[in-house]
């Protein structure tokens, strides 16, 4: 029994390991994890039994906070499981995003740009969406919004500054849908994002991921580094100055543009 204590990208990054877990042998892999990923989470075959908050536990032998497992299998950053995808969302889904995006012409850049506001450090790491307008100068390119729940409100005030594509309802943009967002995403030719569990969905999507990550980082994404050893899909974009993303989203223009000219 393996239970998620931290984020929905806590989840997302480390439920390699319950996967792990299964091909070393477990007999059964259990996990308690957020309803909101429960859904998405339930067609990983190596995952027996999904359960959530008010569930009944059934019986297990053992049990652990699913962030400790690297613990007990004595994982190195040389021996973090990195073969993806190893999440796939429902190919109806799929199906159902391809269709509409058949209809946009150019390459599909998504991005994301706000996190959880109830996150303390979240002002650290969300970029405010008009950071991302001269995104929308790139040409062959057709921009995709990704964010759901938080940040929406920022989408109306710049309507006429860009052709900025935004999903229908059935995105349940308002609520927030892993399910959704992982069938949009694995529709895009990448994804740009702020350091938020849109990063975490789009690498383990095995999708082409830009990270924007601010100069205070989360652990996992180390220092330095323009990679990552948790997604061999994702590039990081680093800020210098704490605050300022303007030179971090020239760069990513810059690249953009050389990406698909």
């Amino acid at each position: 029994m393996l239970w998620c204590e931290q984020g929905f990208g806590d989840t997302l990054l480390f439920i390699r390991f319950a996967i792990e877990l299964k091909k070393r042998g477990a007999a059964q892999v259990l996990l308690l994890c957020q309803r909101e990923l429960a859904d998405l989470l339930k067609l990983t075959p190596e995952i027996d039994q999904i359960l959530i908050e008010g569930d009944e536990l059934p019986d297990f032998d053992y049990q652990c906070a699913l962030l400790s497992v690297p613990l007990y299998l004595k994982t190195s950053l040389e021996t973090i499981p990195v073969e993806i995808p190893f999440l796939v969302p429902g190919s109806d889904r799929q199906q159902y995003w391809s269709d509409v995006l058949a209809k946009q012409e150019g390459k599909k850049v998504g991005f994301n740009w706000n996190g959880n506001i109830k996150f303390s450090r979240d002002h650290f790491r969300s970029v405010p969406l008009e950071s991302f307008l001269p995104l929308g100068e790139v040409k062959g390119v057709q921009l995709v919004s990704l964010q759901q729940v938080n940040g929406l409100e920022q989408i109306e005030p710049l309507k006429t500054l860009w052709d900025l594509f935004e999903p229908g309802a059935e995105y349940e943009a308002e609520t927030g849908s892993f399910m959704e967002a992982a069938a949009l995403i694995q529709n895009m030719d990448l994804v740009i994002t702020s350091d938020t569990a849109t990063a975490h969905l789009a690498g383990s999507l095995g999708v082409p991921v830009w990270i924007l990550v601010s100069q205070m980082p989360e652990w996992r994404w180390m220092l330095e580094r323009t990679d990552s050893p948790w997604y061999p899909t994702a590039r990081l974009f680093r800020q210098e100055t704490l605050g300022d993303w303007k030179p971090v989203i020239e760069e990513v223009k810059s690249e953009l543009e050389q990406l698909f000219q």
